[in-house]
């Protein structure tokens, strides 16, 4: 199973650039719709066109604020600059189907953030990445690690949990958000729009087939991309088999198992499960828009726990549920 992994650069403050003019050396073949913009080199504008309504419509359900946004011009980038031209805000998605428009494409991008040489190569290796400042998405849909163009992947996936992501860093106002947050938030969305889970941060297979008794502990249940992981999670749960709350909120991509990437999601799906915790959620991403950080005791006050303990009391509760499905 190939590694796909969606990145976020470091945080820096730059002028905004303007939603129309990021790689302006390209001849891109463009479509609007009514909050996106889409352009693309030697390929359709697929996956986003199909998508980008339905992303839409759930992001701006658990936060409404993001109408403000988009509609009225109040869109601002982490460093506070206003990135539209036109009458409203809209964001990019930037799609390629060959290595050399995808490198001119890097090579700008590592010049503007001032990337290291190890995140460029990282970012050519996954073949994909998102602006620091929330404004636009580039994915190349085909293997950059090959001699040419090859043939294009399946994309639908990645762009779903992508945008997702950077639209909650947008309202928060972050370049970067904790893994948790944009990752939870990437793969709520995807199980929302495909009832499954298909962008991994590390290859699942080579994880259950490993020698070492990892994977003992995911014993009841499987995290794969062709099965909902409600259910999974679910038998994992009622087994005891469980990541707590500082175990999820902790959670780093170097040494991510396939059970924590099962309860990233889960918590996610738990903190808007229901209106009056989507209500919390948007009083959540507010309070960092206005500077707070997203740590686990702002979660529990905005929550209303006074411990991990009762918080997960609930959550655990919420997943061995017929309503976490």
């Amino acid at each position: 199973m190939k590694i796909i992994l969606p990145l976020l650069s470091s945080a820096l403050t730059l002028s905004a650039l303007g939603q129309t003019d990021h790689f302006p050396d390209i001849k891109w073949k463009e479509k609007e719709t009514d909050h996106f913009i889409l352009r693309s080199y030697s390929t359709n504008h697929d996956p986003a066109r199909k998508y980008a309504k339905r992303v839409w419509k759930e992001m701006s359900e658990i936060l409404p604020v993001i109408v403000e946004d988009f509609e009225k011009k109040g869109f601002r980038t982490p460093g506070g600059d206003d990135a539209s031209k036109g009458e409203q805000y809209k964001y990019t998605v930037y799609l390629m189907a060959d290595n050399e428009t995808f490198g001119s494409v890097v090579q700008t991008d590592e010049q503007r953030n001032g990337w290291s040489k190890d995140r460029t190569n990282l970012v050519t290796k996954v073949g994909n990445y998102r602006d620091p400042q929330n404004r636009y998405l580039v994915i190349c849909k085909t293997d950059t690690q090959g001699s040419g163009g090859g043939n294009e992947k399946d994309k639908s996936a990645l762009f779903v949990h992508a945008t997702g992501a950077q639209f909650l860093s947008g309202q928060a106002r972050k370049s970067q958000l904790p893994f948790w947050m944009s990752s939870g938030m990437g793969y709520y969305l995807e199980h929302v729009i495909f009832k499954s889970c298909r962008v991994h941060y590390l290859d699942f297979e080579k994880y259950y087939e490993s020698e070492d008794g990892q994977a003992e502990t995911v014993t009841g249940g499987t995290l794969d991309a062709q099965s909902p992981w409600p259910s999974a999670i679910r038998k994992l749960s009622k087994k005891d088999k469980r990541v707590s709350l500082e175990g999820v909120m902790n959670a780093k991509i170097i040494n991510l198992s396939p059970i924590q990437t099962g309860y990233i999601f889960a918590l996610t799906h738990f903190l808007a499960s229901d209106e009056e915790r989507v209500v919390k959620y948007q009083a959540f991403v507010a309070a960092l828009r206005d500077g707070a950080t997203p740590d686990k005791e702002l979660l529990l006050e905005t929550y209303g726990y006074a411990s991990d303990a009762d918080f997960e009391k609930d959550w655990y509760e919420f997943i061995e549920s017929s309503k976490f499905k």
